[in-house]
């Protein structure tokens, strides 16, 4: 680690760098460290009071959070935490003055250790601050895991309070929204807040944020009511509250990215520096000294940076990654397998090789000579493969890990997905959005081309697991089923034969069963409720009982222990659509992954005799150009969009709710079946009935009415969690109208008293009155908007709820609504 001190004018005015990246800054560093320590330190409750807080701070050598610590009533004990001894030296010296001399109080017990290892040993606290600088490096990163802060977890105080340094949610907001994922995923309830730091946002860094983090739960209220007993410099704790709100929009981004984790790294490529790290003016060779025989150094220094993410220490990385594949490396194979390709090389490696494999030959070569030639191979091997990572930086990027992760591709959450026509849309369909109708909002996943996980890279693809477009594995599902279909246009009642004078009648038989049903595996996971099977078939889970195939522009509902057809389905045209759509997006998305790997295997492919990695990348190469054939028979299997028969095509029943496609519960408690020619059946298990004059009803096998019912006590379930998250969200509304209006007051005074031109503090930033005003009417209003919505979803979700459960005969009461804090006349 380097550091750099900037200094000013006078002793106490400068700035400290680690690696580059500004650190603090005397002028405003106030308000980084008091926005950081004082709300955790104001809302911990001490494990026992009689001892006082026991306070940890990770990270923080320089001292300056742990002045704010010892600055603050009733702090017994703080254990600062430091890997670096030189920072802490720093510390207790030249920033002494700054933090005051905080390293001299008796209060303070030092460790220059890894914070991990430290917490291995150590006690309880009630506040933990992690104060740790961005990471630039996968290593750097194993403290931002969902592991490190399930560590953390254990040593918090039931009652205690830990804070951890963000990131920009205005520069980095994918990274952010990760971190804060992750932390939860620790087991910890989780309030992030922004602060603005002046010198923060002239580095380029945006707006900065902290994580609050508790086994308690965390609400806006939690920020507002800050008590802080000690006074703040540059800090108005009691605004602090308002960086705390973050729109809708913002907190979506949470849904798209993974939980950062040991075995599934995905922090890193969301916040690496864009900038290459290797300035114009500096040289290859170190101006210093003669660099020792077959140093690689001077080779790594001079290969070329070539993509927007790479850093000079990341090419370092990939060369010691190299190194540690090249130590298992046998030379003789090696020797060979170059030769074989000796028209790639110059005549002079040639010979070179040529003579070095006699040498290895020989009976008892020399230790001096031995580590002549093996120098002169291991050097030319690493720096091969260090030179194809870097000309193939995508490719590099996804070695390793299990890959980013994800929660669902395109599935909706909250309310994101509903549908306007009363349906659930995607965030009622069970297990993603292709359940329904609409299918998905597209936009909302595009797979980007970086595969980090390992999945293709395994022989099992396809045959015993199923694979996502990261690369990510899940055990594969089976389904049973034949392709008989319906002869008809509509057809009969699945392969269960309602002919006769009923559905099959007038020339139209009904299903004809295949009498060979076949079991498939799913091999390609499209989506959470998406799967393409081995064959190439699609399917669309709804339930663990109830699924949908989708063939020759057909759609047939099954239940997974029969082999045949429930019912024949109309194919909703916009599903269709999505479904392919989506094929379309991630086969370009599979398509820009295999010329990846094909540039860098034409690099390193000739190593693969020798080498693991290179054949696992090969065994990748191949199953991913199987996955694409696999994903254009797909899309050929579903074949063309049906029009959608409109003379004949019945409305949606009033007060129905969409189960999934074509399938509705209404208001009475039977279900609305859309059939090809667009009429409906309808059915409550006993009875089996058409709209279509002439068609008598009949009775269905019971399996129709256990495959809806799977779906419907899966959405109930659903629901009830979600009806409970908004009651909580409308009452966390209602408190932050209440001190928006206090704010809003505060800020009129001010301005009746003094003027509109008068300077009020506004969170941590400083402005006029009538600015600060006109704020707060943006804030109201934009309040007023997240409110309606959030009330009409919560109205919505208890009618349905209520619907759900009539249907299963439970009695359901509907808890009353939050109170409306508006006047009558703002109210919807």
């Amino acid at each position: 680690m380097s550091e750099f001190i900037e200094e000013r004018n006078t002793p106490d005015d400068y700035a400290l760098y680690l690696d580059g990246d500004l650190q603090f800054d005397t002028r405003d560093e106030r308000v980084y460290h008091e926005a950081m320590a004082l709300p955790a330190l104001s809302l911990a409750k001490p494990l026992d009071p009689e001892l006082g807080l026991q306070v940890l701070i990770c990270g923080g050598g320089d001292g300056l959070a742990l002045r704010e610590c010892l600055r603050f009533p009733g702090v017994a004990r703080v254990d600062l935490v430091d890997y670096s001894p030189e920072v802490i030296a720093l510390g207790k010296t030249r920033f002494a003055t700054t933090n005051d001399a905080a390293f001299a109080d008796s209060r303070v017990r030092v460790c220059v250790q890894d914070a991990r290892e430290f917490l291995k040993t150590s006690g309880i606290y009630d506040v933990i601050l992690l104060d740790f600088t961005v990471p630039r490096r996968p290593d750097e990163t194993e403290i931002f895991t969902k592991e490190w802060y399930a560590t953390v977890a254990g040593s918090l105080s039931p009652g205690g309070m830990a804070c951890v340094n963000g990131l920009s949610p205005e520069k980095l907001p994918e990274a952010f929204w990760c971190l804060k994922k992750t932390i939860h995923a620790g087991g910890l309830n989780v309030l992030p807040y922004r602060v603005g730091v002046p010198s923060f946002r002239e580095c380029g860094y945006g707006v900065w944020a902290f994580f609050l983090a508790s086994h308690r739960p965390l609400t806006l209220n939690s920020l507002r009511l800050i008590d802080s007993p000690v006074e703040t410099v540059q800090t108005d704790l009691s605004r602090l509250w308002r960086g705390a709100r973050f729109s809708r929009k913002e907190r979506d981004i949470e849904k798209r990215v993974g939980v950062h984790s040991l075995l599934k790294p995905c922090l890193l490529p969301l916040i690496l520096n864009p900038s290459t790290g290797f300035s114009s003016g500096e040289t290859a060779l170190d101006s210093g000294g003669e660099p020792e025989p077959f140093a690689l150094d001077p080779l790594l220094k001079n290969i070329p940076i070539q993509h927007p993410y790479h850093t000079r220490v990341m090419i370092e990385t990939l060369a010691n990654e190299v190194v540690g594949t090249v130590r298992g490396v046998d030379l003789q194979r090696l020797t060979d397998a170059l030769l074989e390709r000796a028209s790639r090389l110059s005549d002079s490696v040639v010979k070179e090789l040529r003579r070095l494999r006699d040498f290895l030959g020989s009976h008892l070569p020399s230790v001096e000579m031995f580590r002549l030639w093996s120098s002169r191979v291991l050097a030319m091997l690493i720096v091969l493969l260090t030179v194809a990572n870097a000309i193939s930086p995508d490719t590099a990027f996804a070695k390793g890990g299990e890959g980013i992760g994800h929660s669902s591709m395109s599935r909706g959450y909250s309310s994101a997905g509903r549908t306007s026509s009363g349906s659930f849309g995607g965030a009622r369909s069970v297990g993603g959005s292709f359940g329904t109708s609409s299918g998905r909002a597209f936009g909302a996943f595009r797979p980007s081309s970086r595969m980090t996980s390992v999945g293709f890279r395994r022989g099992t693809v396809g045959r015993g697991q199923a694979t996502d477009i990261y690369g990510n594995s899940y055990a594969s599902r089976s389904f049973t089923y034949g392709h008989g279909y319906y002869v008809g246009y509509y057809g009969g009642y699945g392969g269960y034969g309602y002919g006769g004078g009923g559905y099959g009648g007038n020339g139209q038989s009904g299903a004809t069963p295949d009498k060979n049903p076949q079991t498939h595996n799913a091999a390609f996971v499209a989506d959470e409720d998406l799967l393409v099977m081995e064959n190439g078939d699609v399917i669309v889970t709804l339930s663990d009982t109830a699924y949908l195939l989708i063939n020759d522009g057909k759609m047939s509902l099954f239940h997974q222990k029969l082999p045949d057809p429930l019912l024949p389905l109309s194919p909703p045209p916009e599903l269709i659509r999505n479904i392919i759509e989506s094929l379309n997006e991630q086969t370009i998305a599979v398509q820009d992954e295999i010329e990846l790997r094909k540039d860098w295997l034409s690099w390193v492919s000739w190593t693969s005799a020798l080498l693991p990695t290179v054949r696992a990348d090969k065994e990748e190469l191949a199953n991913l150009e199987a996955l694409v054939k696999r994903l254009e028979t797909a899309k050929q299997r579903i074949g063309k969009i049906p029009e959608p028969p409109a003379a004949s095509l019945r409305p949606v029943p009033t007060g129905a709710i969409e189960l999934f496609a074509s399938t509705y519960l209404l208001p009475d408690g039977r279900y609305a079946i859309r059939r090809p020619d667009g009429l409906f059946f309808y059915t409550d298990g006993k009875s089996l009935s058409s709209e279509k004059p002439g068609e008598k009803a009949s009775t269905p096998p019971p399996e129709l009415l256990d495959a809806l019912k799977s779906v419907n006590t899966k959405l109930i379930k659903e629901l009830d969690a979600d009806l409970k998250k908004d009651d909580g969200y409308l009452a966390e509304l209602v408190t932050e109208y209440n001190a928006l209006q206090k704010d809003m007051a505060e800020y009129q005074n001010y301005r009746s008293a003094n003027g509109g031109s008068y300077e009020v503090d506004y969170g941590t930033d400083t402005m006029s009155a009538d600015e600060a005003i006109t704020k707060m009417e943006a804030d109201i209003a934009q309040w007023g908007t997240e409110y309606n919505t959030a009330l009409t979803e919560r109205r919505k979700d208890a009618n349905d709820l209520q619907t759900l459960n009539r249907q299963t005969n439970t009695t359901f009461v509907s808890p009353p609504e939050p109170f409306d804090p508006r006047p009558s006349s703002a109210t919807p």
